[in-house]
């Protein structure tokens, strides 16, 4: 058995597509934007579209992974040697 850490960020084609996959995804930001009127709304979204384009670079997205607090790193296990009943 061998456990590993690995980075994990988020990678997407643009900013764009990082987006939508938040608008489709993430309730929070439809509830924290829900008192806005719709031009409004679709002005902060705009704005966020904006803000994620800094992580544009060599045209792909890479989301932000590290601060004080938190990284995108995995713990990944893998095994090998195993017989055909699963059992070693």
């Amino acid at each position: 058995m061998r456990i590993e850490k690995v980075s994990a960020p988020v990678r997407l084609q643009s900013a764009l597509e990082c987006l939508r996959f938040e608008q489709e995804s993430f309730g929070a930001l439809h509830q924290m934007l829900a008192g806005l009127s719709p031009s409004e709304q679709d002005d902060a979204w705009a704005e966020i579209e904006t803000a994620l384009g800094q992580f544009e670079h060599d045209g792909q997205f890479e989301g932000p992974c590290e601060n004080a607090r938190r990284r995108c790193d995995q713990i990944v296990g893998s095994a090998s040697g195993l017989s055909k009943t699963g059992c070693a």
